[in-house]
């Protein structure tokens, strides 16, 4: 994944009263403490989900 610092400056300085929101996909795929490490890191800039599409139990 990756982020891209002119799409979300583009958003912010639109004018238009559109708020940014992070998504972390495939969540299932990581340990739940990296996942907690993430959002915690992303969650000081935006509002950020973590999203997972598999219906397994995620791997520790």
């Amino acid at each position: 994944g990756c982020r891209c610092p002119q799409v979300e400056e583009a958003v912010l300085t639109s004018g238009k009263n559109k708020k940014l929101i992070l998504l972390l996909n495939k969540i299932d795929l990581i340990p739940r403490d990296n996942l907690d490490k993430w959002l915690k890191y992303l969650r000081n800039e935006f509002p950020t989900i973590a999203f997972r599409s598999s219906t397994q139990n995620q791997r520790d």
